[in-house]
């Protein structure tokens, strides 16, 4: 297949949307077919590209008026289609401008493919904004529509989607990737100064709705002095969250690591005695967690996770096999979680063995997730091919 990829959450940005979008399409060119990445110029994007095997056409950054930078989508896109001469289009996240591929489609009969992760179709069914209006018809022609977990199909369906072309497809790791050596995880517990310390982690943007506010008040709670708390990523929240932690007594024992590249996230993974993400519902919207890439990647490198029972979490993490699920609207439940898996040492081993093996045997690897997006999409195209001459038959007919 030559595939025509359009998407805005593409590296070097990191998060979980653009891991997701980067792996599908490397190992469906991998797999052989013809991938070409539409995506927006960002900063570091030159030293990425010139280190990638994918053909990407970074196109202008985001400019205003909204109605001009739409245009230019609309000129832009159909002719870098039509200069590769794509199959199909792949949109791996929706997002405002991805209506250009529905519209182009339609004229030129081009099948395309969405994949949502939850949150964009977090919203209550009936209540269309224009923009919703819009997506919900790019979702409703497409092939196929595939969701990151079955909690986010649920939600698709919702929307009155054909559950006929709606199929879950997962998230992933790339298993090689998260293999280190143990003399560096010892290197980096010295740099932190973590020598005979517990150690908790988060990996996530520092937004109120991750959770990192509540794990700070239960670690005040259990009062456990040689329990420190790792926090990878950026976010607008991180001055409340120093604040908060000065205020508990904690501004020792929270380290705020900021970004980490990738090929350094590993170690903060097999650093860790325990991996808490406990995301809530902070607004009303429903809007938590459409999987969780976080908890896989723990899980990969033997690490046992607490998670709020929420969203898609409970398909990355099945409580008592790979870790614990808590109610994460309660400080005393994420206390009584945190103290379980910090005080035995047996559980959170036998929690980590078994993770690790549940991605690697339940297809949680991103070649088994590129694989089943393969076979969807070619058995979606032969569907359509065959379905064609049936329904001119049956016209012609009468």
């Amino acid at each position: 297949m030559r595939i025509f990829c359009y998407t805005k959450e593409f590296p070097p940005e990191e998060g979980g949307l653009e891991t997701y979008a980067h792996q599908v399409v490397d190992h469906l060119q991998q797999f052989g077919h013809d991938v070409l990445v539409a995506v927006r110029h960002m900063e570091g994007d030159e030293e990425f590209d010139r280190h990638s095997s994918l053909r990407i056409e970074r196109l202008k950054p985001y400019f205003k008026p909204t109605a001009l930078y739409r245009a230019y989508s609309y000129w832009t896109v159909p002719r870098l289609i039509q200069r590769h001469h794509s199959d199909v289009a792949f949109l791996p996240y929706w997002f405002r401008f991805s209506s250009v591929v529905p519209w182009f489609a339609r004229y030129r009969k081009l099948p395309y493919f969405v994949t949502c992760h939850g949150e964009e179709v977090a919203f209550e069914p009936g209540r269309l904004s224009h923009t919703r209006r819009r997506m919900m018809s790019g979702l409703r022609g497409a092939l196929r529509v595939y969701t990151n977990s079955a909690h986010t199909r649920e939600l698709c369906l919702s929307h009155g989607l054909d559950p006929r072309r709606v199929e879950v497809m997962g998230g992933g790791v790339v298993p090689e990737d998260f293999e280190v050596e143990a003399s560096r995880v010892e290197a980096l517990r010295d740099h932190l100064g973590l020598r005979g310390k517990r150690v908790l982690l988060t990996v996530a943007h520092l937004r109120t709705k991750k959770g990192h506010d509540f794990v700070m008040q239960a670690m005040a709670q259990l009062g456990l002095d040689d329990v420190h708390y790792v926090c990878v990523g950026r976010g607008d929240h991180e001055a409340t969250l120093r604040e908060q932690a000065a205020q508990l007594g904690l501004a020792d024992r929270v380290h705020f690591a900021g970004f980490v590249p990738d090929d350094e996230l590993p170690l903060y993974y097999h650093l860790a005695d325990t991996f808490v993400l406990t995301t809530r519902d902070t607004d009303g919207s429903g809007r938590t967690e459409g999987l969780g890439l976080v908890y896989l990647e723990a899980n990969i490198c033997g690490t046992p996770v607490l998670a709020g029972d929420v969203g898609g979490v409970r398909e990355a993490v099945e409580d008592g096999v790979n870790g614990l699920l808590v109610d994460s609207s309660s400080i005393d439940a994420i206390a009584s979680g945190l103290k379980r898996l910090l005080e035995d040492s047996s559980l959170r081993t036998t929690l980590g063995d078994q993770g690790r093996r549940r991605v690697l045997e339940q297809g949680f690897t991103w070649e088994a997730v590129a694989r089943r997006y393969e076979q969807s999409m070619l058995a979606a195209l032969q569907e359509q091919s065959e379905s064609r001459p049936r329904m001119a038959s049956t016209s012609q007919g009468g």
